[in-house]
């Protein structure tokens, strides 16, 4: 089972995924790598997770449903069964209230 990390490439959760593969976890991480702060930061924290066994990444946003119905989602979930999530935003955008990314990320009742 793996554990899913959403933000992995920036500093929260590049530690979180850096601390639970140390002690053998399998995480899978996705992040949107937007440009809230220098990319290259982030492409560097995920250059050197990805040299850690244990550890997937997927570049997409969380917030777009249609992306994680995705095939390439579909497929490192289906190879890594999810027992837990790890989901802590970090990112403040004005232009996006939390309703309105919950109504995007949330199914249609």
């Amino acid at each position: 089972m793996a554990i899913l990390v959403t933000g992995a490439a920036g500093f929260i959760g590049s530690h979180v995924v850096a601390a639970l593969v140390a002690r053998g976890e399998a995480v899978l991480g996705i992040d949107n790598l937007n440009d809230y702060y220098d990319p290259r930061l982030k492409e560097e924290r995920l250059e050197k997770l990805r040299a850690r066994p244990g550890f997937e990444f997927l570049h997409l946003d969380f917030a777009d449903k249609n992306a994680l119905d995705g095939r390439s989602a579909a497929e490192a979930t289906r190879s890594n069964i999810l027992s837990t999530s790890v989901h802590k935003p970090a990112c403040a955008i004005p232009s996006i209230t939390p309703m309105r990314i919950f109504n995007r990320t949330t199914p249609d009742t």
